[in-house]
């Protein structure tokens, strides 16, 4: 451990967010989590049990479901903006949305690309080993 175990109880007590102090304490002191809430519990604190639970969401570009995102609950990441979202940022997260989407597309196209060559590749190794195997 890198810090005394006061120093960790105060700047657990002193952090806005515990979960979060939990595992930069842990980095900080090259330890695990378990080991700082054993501290913290020793010396009397509560600490929360998970940090936080990752949660699957799919969502849609263009009416296409595309693969699951993790997202951190909506306590950790809602923040209310008075007026809503404004219209060009959400303009401006779908365009961002779209835009790798199609960059995913086409890594999909060169990956069927690189499967046909691998595949006629693959044939042509055939056809040379079974000439070699005729000369044997």
């Amino acid at each position: 451990m890198e810090m005394t175990k006061d120093e960790i109880i105060r700047r657990y007590k002193e952090a806005k967010d515990k979960n979060d102090q939990i595992k930069i304490l842990a980095d900080l002191n090259l330890c695990s989590s378990k080991e700082i809430k054993d501290i913290l519990v020793a010396a009397g604190l509560e600490v929360p049990k998970r940090p936080y639970v990752k949660k699957a969401e799919v969502i849609t570009v263009d009416g296409q479901p595309q693969k699951a995102i993790y997202t951190m609950p909506a306590e950790k990441t809602t923040k209310k903006i008075k007026g809503g979202i404004p219209t060009a940022v959400k303009e401006a997260i779908k365009d961002k949305i779209k835009d790798i989407a199609r960059i995913n597309d086409s890594y999909r196209a060169n990956i069927a690309e690189f499967e046909q060559a691998i595949n006629e590749n693959d044939d042509k190794i055939r056809v040379l080993t079974a000439y070699l195997q005729q000369e044997g």
